[in-house]
């Protein structure tokens, strides 16, 4: 950026049209963040720093009185368009006195200023024919590579972003998401996407609490596919657990409560999980001070009579995971370990029909926060990652791990990663045959990217950044389509999808 101030004539600019008058010594007014000072007349006036609608002034004491009125843009007349961004100055008159004015960008020239540095994966700035900035298009999508095959934002983008879920079979892809809206209602946009994420269709439920409950909002959603080509949908609205049930176009096909008068606790920021299951009902899990379980039809119309699999334990916010490992459903819940704040993690089995068997309470200690099972038709065993303590770690080395349970053989646990608090939200992993790809972020401000893992724990495709953001803005998922992963961020008002082949 050339930094410079040029002195323009009144002509330029536009004659002065406040008349002068006489007055005291003004304050400093401060200055912007380019750092210029201007030259302005006595008496406080306002100040837009860079990026306002007139440019910079900023008022020092003078003797003439009022200062000329801003110039309109371009404040800099002629200068702007020679792609510098640049101050100039208007000189003193016997009318008013001068000032000092800055662009707000001119050209490509924004004053060291980007998407990239303001955290996001792409896009560009926008100036002006006048050299007052524009919309910006910063996205957190980092730019196609060899393995992003596509990255950006869900169509339709909902009217008020509140909670969304993935789900995927080999040919389609579903995102569903909570919209808020007038009078507090919560309504459910339901979107069908092809392989590549076009939309194949979209579906919209208008105010659903109120015709399933009787309740107006909706807290969580999970979807999940059902063997029929169908899908069904999970929510809370206080005080009930429900699903409804769509068919392949995304027609609803039915509702039903599963659990009705559940705690409020199970209601607040505790989505419903669900655990799809080949040629089946998905396991449906909530918490009502326990951790509650029930089985969903294949045809999603019923379900089976919730059942607690954890009782009475203060879970102090971690969701239960779930996913189908070879014949039969994987759970994994974060337990209270000590009053140190550290957990264990409890193992336990489901059949097809409900029947849940204790595998062990495993990583005593070692758990710090949030866990995820990754599992899918090719996996032979459960792998769970999670953020705790570095294998060799003190308590102040938190970190994401990969951890694997084997039947046939020892547990292990290995650190992804650096030793710096890497895992900040929940992180989500997928089966690739033996290896594991997991969806992370590292922290506030550093974006989220894929790891993938082999059989033992190591390494063996670095960290691949997919996603800038430069704040949480809400969850992150991931899902399988056949050879890809899907994965998704939300900045708060919009949700981002991208492809990848990892």
């Amino acid at each position: 950026m050339k930094s410079a101030t040029h002195a323009l004539t009144a002509a330029a600019l536009g004659l002065c049209l406040a008349s002068c008058g006489g007055g005291m010594l003004g304050d400093n007014n401060g200055a912007g963040a380019s750092g210029m000072i201007a030259t302005g007349a006595a008496g406080r006036g306002s100040v837009s720093g860079v990026g306002g609608n007139a440019g910079q002034s900023v008022g020092v004491g003078g003797s003439i009185g009022n200062p000329c009125p801003p110039p309109q843009p371009p404040v800099c007349g002629g200068l702007c368009g020679n792609g510098l961004l640049e101050g100039c100055t208007t000189p003193s008159s016997s009318s008013c006195a001068g000032g000092s004015w800055l662009e707000e960008c001119d050209g490509d020239d924004f004053g060291g200023d980007s998407c990239q540095q303001r955290g996001y994966g792409s896009g560009k700035l926008a100036c002006n024919s006048d050299c007052t900035r524009g919309p910006d298009s910063c996205s957190p999508c980092m730019p196609p590579d060899a393995l992003i095959a596509s990255c950006g934002q869900a169509p339709p983008s909902p009217q008020q972003l509140g909670y969304y879920a993935l789900a995927a079979t080999d040919t389609e892809v579903a995102l569903a998401v909570i919209e808020y809206g007038a009078g507090g209602a919560h309504s459910l946009l339901f979107q069908r996407l092809a392989p590549d994420l076009s939309l194949l269709g979209a579906t919209a439920f208008p105010d659903l609490a109120q015709a399933v409950t009787g309740q107006s909002s909706i807290y969580g959603i999970a979807v999940a596919p059902l063997p029929s080509g169908g899908w069904t949908v999970a929510s809370c609205a206080e005080p009930d657990v429900y699903i409804q049930t769509l068919d392949a176009n995304g027609r609803l096909l039915g509702r039903i409560v599963v659990s009705r008068s559940v705690d409020a606790y199970a209601c607040n920021g505790q989505a419903p999980v669900l655990a799809a299951r080949p040629n089946g009902g998905p396991l449906m899990l909530w918490q009502d001070d326990s951790v509650v379980m029930s089985v969903i039809a294949a045809d999603g119309l019923s379900a089976s009579a919730p059942r607690t699999l954890v009782d009475a334990i203060d879970f102090s916010g971690e969701n239960p995971t779930a996913a189908w490992v070879g014949n039969e459903f994987a759970v994994a819940v974060p337990l209270p370990f000590d009053t140190t704040g550290t957990r264990a993690l409890r193992l336990l089995r489901v059949a097809p029909d409900g029947t849940p068997n204790l595998v062990g309470d495993f990583l005593r200690g070692e758990l710090n926060d949030f866990a995820n099972i990754a599992g899918g038709p090719d996996a032979r065993d459960v792998r769970v990652v999670y953020s705790g303590l570095f294998t060799g770690g003190d308590d102040a080395e938190f970190g994401m791990n990969w951890w694997r349970y084997d039947p046939a053989g020892p547990t292990r646990s290995m650190p992804i990663g650096s030793r710096t608090g890497e895992l900040y939200r929940p992180a989500s992993a997928v089966a690739f045959g033996d290896d594991t790809v997991v969806f992370a972020s590292r922290g506030y401000g550093q974006g989220f990217g894929l790891t993938r893992v082999a059989s033992d724990g190591r390494v063996v495709s670095p960290r691949h950044e997919v996603f800038g953001i430069p704040y949480y803005g809400g969850a992150a998922a991931m899902v399988r389509r056949g050879p890809d992963v899907v994965v998704s961020v939300a900045d708060g008002v919009n949700v981002y999808l991208a492809r990848l082949t990892p």
